[in-house]
């Protein structure tokens, strides 16, 4: 049986809260509210957080999250999940609302991986992996600047990717899958 859903400590929501107070403190953007953006960051390291939780729970394989603040934007799409040596996953993992229906990849990102997986992060601390999806799925649509996401009313500030969450790989055994590749060393980003 796969475990999906991840309980997540008070503590990781403090380390990931104490992170964006060091990596982003000096932050501004005039055309969202702040504290939207700082809870976005938040949420997606509790979804890194959570995913190699999922990873050791259902492979019994250790991965790490990268805490690390970088003083230039060079270093940041190194991978979110690394392990012990310091090698990281080519997948990113992007958290995601309880009533989303995309995944949005930015089209300006640093680099694109060649997996993405969906998390929600659940106000009341639990987290659960929704799928994955490659990156020829996830980078074939595109939605410009300045149009809304489908079926609602924003506009995009950038210009982003877009799957429905819909079309991801979401079954039992579709995310089996993913873990036997990354247990099998197919998702390595420099091996």
């Amino acid at each position: 049986m796969i475990v999906r859903e991840i309980i997540v400590p008070p503590e990781v929501y403090a380390a990931s809260a104490e992170f964006v107070r060091l990596a982003y403190s000096g932050m501004r953007d005039q055309r969202r509210s702040i504290n939207d953006k700082v809870d976005q960051i938040k949420a997606g390291k509790v979804a890194e957080w959570a995913f190699c939780e999922f990873v050791r729970i259902n492979a019994s394989v250790i991965f790490q999250p990268d805490f690390a603040i970088y003083p230039t934007l060079d270093g940041v799409d190194q991978g979110d999940i690394r392990d012990s040596t310091g090698r990281s996953l080519d997948l990113d993992v992007k958290a995601v609302k309880e009533n989303a229906n995309y995944l949005l990849v930015k089209k300006a990102e640093h680099c694109h991986s060649e997996v993405y997986v969906t998390v929600v992060v659940e106000e009341d601390g639990i987290v659960d992996i929704q799928g994955w999806v490659r990156k020829e799925v996830a980078l074939a649509s595109l939605l410009p600047a300045g149009h809304c996401i489908p079926g609602t009313r924003t506009p995009l500030r950038v210009s982003n990717y877009y799957t429905r969450l819909f079309d991801m790989r979401r079954s039992n055994a579709d995310v089996l899958e993913l873990l036997q590749l990354i247990v099998g060393g197919k998702l390595w980003k420099n091996p």
